[in-house]
């Protein structure tokens, strides 16, 4: 069902939502920015809100979310690029990361790459490790990688109800699960992939180099049109 599913700050209404601030962030403030990083953003985002990026490519990673928002880029993934660095094994971090229970992150319209997990920790561009939602719609995750020890999860790793919609996964790399890692934990978290390509991911210990899931007792999944 989840698919079925002064400085002077311009508020606008949340066209998704109906309601919340969209907050746009440019890495050189112009277009009328209202931060240079999103990390930035989300610190002065309230829950619900939106972060849209405006100008590409935007880099930065280490970016921890703690409450419900959606990241959105202007004119599509192939306009608006965000990156952990600018080429793939030198950045120091993943791009996207969360950890909190109970909320929802939403990614559309966005190219991500070039994330790093590092360390035997998983999801290489987006990590969502704390039993929460995460819905990734129209986004292109690309040449990210979670590649030491036991990673899982080179492009995403979700632990928790996780939807893919209309997403391209390419060039992702890690132990299991190049393209994306579904976790369902201790409970029977939902996971869903439709309309979605997978190309050239792999999984070096020769498990899921697409998709690798992690299941439990009443868990539910469904992949259609990939």
């Amino acid at each position: 069902t989840s698919l079925q599913a002064s400085d002077t700050v311009q508020v606008v209404v949340n066209p998704a939502t109906g309601g919340g601030t969209v907050w746009k962030v440019a890495y050189d403030m112009s277009g009328g920015a209202d931060f240079s990083t999103i990390t930035g953003a989300v610190a002065a985002a309230a829950a619900g809100d939106t972060i849209r990026v405006i100008k590409s490519p935007h880099t930065e990673n280490g970016i921890l979310v703690s409450k419900t928002l959606t990241f959105e880029g202007l004119g599509g993934a192939s306009n608006m690029v965000v990156q952990a660095a600018t080429n793939r094994l030198t950045a120091a971090n993943r791009i996207f990361e969360s950890t909190v229970t109970n909320i929802a992150i939403t990614f559309r319209d966005l190219t991500l790459r070039y994330g790093f997990a590092r360390k035997n920790i998983h999801g290489g561009a987006i990590k969502m490790g704390g039993y929460s939602t995460l819905v990734v719609q129209r986004c292109s995750v690309e040449n990210n990688d979670a590649t030491n020890g036991l990673s899982y999860g080179g492009g995403v790793y979700c632990r928790g109800t996780t939807t893919v919609s209309e997403c391209t996964f390419s060039g992702n790399k890690t132990a299991k699960g190049g393209g994306l890692c579904h976790d369902a934990g201790s409970g029977a978290y939902p996971f869903g992939v439709y309309n979605s390509t997978f190309s050239g991911n792999s999984g070096t210990n020769n498990q899921g180099g697409a998709i690798y899931e992690i299941r439990v007792a009443g868990w539910t999944s469904s992949v259609y049109n990939c």
